[in-house]
């Protein structure tokens, strides 16, 4: 799931935001809730993560070429039954730093349980 999760925040950014930002790993992944909204809706597992990225650094901060990995808190619920047409699991997530649009303000907290 999280490989499938660096993929779409990777075209996303391309895509949508112009920007060539990729997750390069996850640490201290946990779980933070489990069928949070009870037993009738739509199973969902919360969790959270922290995420290597490999953001540009300021100009002026790094020698010319140079990268500075950032850790940014991931926030991501995993979907039963919600893949392409209702098939396999499907994920939400959001990229604290990286929400451009605000779908899940304030700072990925409408993503979580």
């Amino acid at each position: 799931m999280l490989d499938a999760l660096k993929a779409r925040f990777a075209g996303k950014e391309a895509t949508y935001w112009g920007e060539d930002t990729h997750l390069l790993g996850f640490r201290h992944v946990r779980q933070t809730g489990l069928r949070s909204w009870g037993m009738d809706h739509v199973p969902r597992r919360y969790c959270t993560a922290l995420a290597t990225t490999d953001e540009q650094a300021p100009k002026a901060a790094l020698p010319r070429g140079a990268r500075r990995p950032a850790e940014r808190t991931v926030i991501y619920n995993i979907i039963e039954d919600g893949g392409f047409a209702g098939y396999g699991w499907g994920v939400e997530f959001c990229v604290q730093h990286h929400d451009h649009n605000a779908a899940f303000a304030p700072m990925c907290r409408a993503a979580g349980p």
